[in-house]
């Protein structure tokens, strides 16, 4: 069921302000919520270029506003920058309460969702600990910015403009991550939070961009893109891996088309192959790292793995033709025993695959029994994961049986 949210206080207040300070925010309803959340819903068809809202820049919170406030000197003096100084922007305005211009907009912020708040057991149950020990250290990262810049820094030499008492390590995190999931920046003059339009929810292929027009940030409907009336008014955060998601804002989608798998190979050591420098000096010539990384991506045969093996493969007789080629020639690209080099790569691939979890089957029933949130978002993650990697070795299949 949908309803529109009869705008519980702190909302109707926030969308009161933002129309008593010249936003136009006439073309979607918001609050609304279902199962899911709140969301936003267009209010009438917006086609391509017409903007679906309109919030002045003086609503906005950016860094440049930080230095010309009450902290900008002590800020500028100490050397915060961009989202550390927009952050410190979000707690000393907190901290006016009522009294503060944007109080409308900060009261109805929630708690930021990441992954950096789950256990080490929702963690695992993504079966990436590379995505894990990224949650882990950047929480470590912002603990080292606060006591950076607030503990051994603003708190000792500015007590009155920043008491300990607030400028608390648990509310610069709040900020912090507030300032990660919903700040604007790549078309804007400086990264900035956008009251109301940094509440759409997120959706990989909507078609839609933003602007500044005016002194007025503008969100429309890009070249085959439109807003349909009745339907959710939907933003695009840009081409973000489920990684990404999960770190800036916590969740994940099935089948993210940008999600990739990484795939790392490299040479035996010297004590284990008594050809690897001749390994290293034939991959020299072909541009190739003798420790690469690729990235594995849905549907694509996994071919650059495939040239390095054809080299950290070769018996001796095999890396002497390849050294016998002219300069300029292709000497990762020369077949032979390909079949060999095939089943070796797919074998890795299946290791990887059963590192990222169950088979794909079992996790979309594990999905249907509707598990709660944070179980939801790992089973996307490791489904996709691995259902990447089943089509990278279908397509590795189907490459070698052309050859």
């Amino acid at each position: 069921m949908t309803t529109t949210d009869p705008a519980d206080g702190a909302a109707q207040e926030f969308l009161d302000w933002l129309q008593n300070h010249g936003a136009d925010t006439s073309r979607l309803r918001w609050p609304v919520t279902d199962g899911n959340g709140r969301k936003a819903v267009a209010t009438q068809d917006i086609g391509e270029n017409d903007y679906a809202l309109r919030v002045p820049e003086a609503l906005m919170m950016s860094p440049s506003k930080a230095l010309k406030s009450e902290i900008g000197e002590a800020c500028d003096r100490h050397g915060l920058r961009g989202d550390v100084l927009l952050a410190t922007f979000v707690v000393f305005e907190l901290r006016k309460g009522s009294k503060s211009f944007w109080a409308p907009y900060l009261q109805m912020l929630p708690p930021p969702e990441t992954c950096c708040d789950w256990s080490t057991d929702e963690l695992e149950r993504l079966h990436d600990p590379e995505l894990q020990e990224r949650a882990e250290s950047r929480e470590r990262w912002v603990r080292d910015l606060y006591d950076r810049y607030y503990t051994q820094t603003l708190i000792v030499r500015y007590p009155d403009l920043f008491p300990a008492s607030f400028f608390t390590y648990e509310r610069f995190r709040f900020a912090w991550f507030v300032v990660q999931s919903r700040a604007f920046g790549r078309k804007l003059r400086e990264t900035a939070l956008v009251p109301l339009a940094d509440c759409l929810n997120h959706s990989h292929s909507v078609q839609c961009s933003y602007r500044l027009v005016d002194r007025c940030f503008e969100l429309f409907p890009t070249r085959d893109g439109e807003y349909v009336q009745g339907l959710e008014l939907l933003n695009s955060y840009g081409p973000c891996p489920n990684s990404k998601l999960l770190l800036d804002y916590g969740f994940s989608i099935l089948d993210n088309p940008h999600d990739t798998v990484r795939l790392g190979l490299e040479l035996r050591p010297p004590t284990d192959d008594a050809l690897v420098d001749r390994r290293r000096a034939l991959l020299r010539r072909g541009n190739c790292s003798p420790y690469p990384t690729f990235q594995l991506r849905r549907g694509e045969a996994p071919v650059d793995a495939l040239a390095f093996l054809r080299v950290a493969l070769a018996p001796a007789d095999v890396l002497s033709t390849r050294e016998a080629l002219p300069e300029g020639d292709d000497v990762l690209g020369v077949l032979d025993d390909e079949e060999k080099v095939v089943a070796y790569l797919d074998g890795l691939l299946a290791t990887v695959g059963d590192d990222c979890g169950p088979p794909r089957a079992d996790d979309d029933a594990a999905l249907a029994a509707s598990p709660a949130p944070r179980v939801v978002f790992a089973l996307r993650y490791r489904a996709t994961r691995r259902a990447i990697v089943d089509s990278c070795r279908a397509a590795l299949r189907n490459l070698s049986s052309s050859v």
